[in-house]
């Protein structure tokens, strides 16, 4: 059964995840890069299930932001360009409607 802290690697020697387990369910920060050493995604589990602020990176500039619930996202969700445009935002709630609304703002 895993426990505490486990680092995964890529064949390269860079880090790949960077997880918690207790009691061999996931709990606790969670990160995960690209080879290249950038972010991937940002997060943290509570037993067993994604909780509060995520953060995904993808490779061609987009970023999203936002949170979940005890696996249910909920709040607000964003998305910019890799400019720090924002191009979207997602206000979400625990029934699963959303309000979309198209912007303009700054990162």
């Amino acid at each position: 059964m895993k426990n505490g802290l486990l680092e995964y690697f890529y064949d390269g020697g860079g880090l790949s995840h960077y997880l918690n387990y207790v009691d061999g369910v996931l709990h606790g920060r969670y990160e995960a890069y690209y080879e290249n050493a950038t972010l991937r995604e940002r997060g943290c589990y509570v037993d067993g299930k994604m909780d509060g602020v995520w953060e995904l990176h993808y490779d061609y500039g987009l970023f999203i932001r936002g949170e979940f619930d005890m696996d249910v996202a909920v709040g607000e969700w964003q998305v910019w360009e890799s400019d720090g445009t924002s191009i979207i935002m997602n206000s979400i709630s625990r029934d699963h409607t959303a309000e979309q609304v198209k912007g303009t703002s700054q990162l």
